[in-house]
């Protein structure tokens, strides 16, 4: 079963209720903050990977890993403090049948 991408990422967007670059009701105040949220990307993974053994005393396996993340099948954010990724909200891709339709949703799965 396919999850149609561009609507699974308005639904994140949704779902996460801010935009997560530029949106002035991220920082209030406007004044540069030393915390940046953007969308995870591909090449945050070793990061997030590093940051989940750190937090949760135990590693993610990149296998494990791609199995959640890889090809689509999830979406997260991620918060820098310089380059360095303090912290990762990820969520799974899931077809639902909310009110008798099928319908895409995302399940929350790692916080940290």
């Amino acid at each position: 079963m396919n999850v149609d991408n561009s609507r699974s990422q308005g639904l994140f967007q949704s779902f996460l209720s801010i935009k997560l670059s530029g949106d002035k009701r991220v920082n209030r105040n406007l004044t540069p903050s030393r915390w940046q949220a953007a969308q995870a990307t591909p090449e945050d993974g070793a990061s997030i990977r590093a940051l989940f053994e750190k937090v949760f005393k135990h590693e993610m396996s990149l296998l494990h890993w791609d199995w959640k993340y890889r090809n689509g099948r999830g979406e997260g954010v991620v918060v820098r403090h310089g380059d360095e990724v303090v912290a990762f909200y990820g969520a799974v891709k899931r077809r639902v049948m909310f009110r008798g339709e099928l319908t895409s949703t995302l399940q929350c799965v790692d916080t940290m």
